[in-house]
């Protein structure tokens, strides 16, 4: 599926930063998209932006990191798109600091959304996928997955795992 034009597509972390560049993206391609993030305000903006260009897009509020909310919005994301040609899971977040500094809730965020939720995610549209014989699921890690940082431990393990 290296041609998206026209697809369905969940793409989580839709708000801001990677996830906003990603939506523009994909926008320009006319799929039709389910945003998903934590901030509601900043993805009714992302959709305002798609219906200008003519994208049919809808938001979800959604933690990727609770099972029940990503039981509940990918069910209606799925069953709005009329069923899910990509998954791009691109919700994340990092704490920087010494590994001795650290506190464990961060850590316990950290993997929480940045590991946990794409496992959740990914098993939310497999099912959808298997049945129409295709998808793709787009799984966005970073360097720092590969490479250590003084003040990234808890981070870098996160993206280490995704990758």
């Amino acid at each position: 599926m290296s041609d998206l034009s026209d697809k369905t597509v969940i793409i989580t972390g839709a708000s801001k930063g990677i996830g906003r560049a990603i939506v523009e993206r994909l926008a320009g391609e006319k799929c039709a998209l389910a945003l998903i993030a934590r901030s509601g305000d900043l993805l009714t903006e992302r959709v305002a932006f798609c219906e200008k260009l003519g994208t049919k897009a809808m938001a979800f509020v959604c933690d990727v990191g609770d099972q029940g909310q990503v039981e509940s919005q990918f069910n209606a994301a799925i069953k709005w798109l009329g069923g899910v040609d990509c998954l791009v899971n691109n919700a994340g977040l990092g704490y920087f600091a010494r590994f001795d500094e650290l506190a464990v809730s961060q850590f316990d965020e950290m993997i929480t959304t940045n590991l946990r939720g794409p496992f959740l995610c990914a098993k939310a549209v497999v099912p959808k996928m298997k049945e129409a014989g295709d998808g793709l699921i787009i799984n966005v890690a970073s360097i720092a997955g590969k490479y250590g940082s003084e003040r990234g431990s808890g981070y870098c393990a996160s993206k280490f795992g995704l990758m």
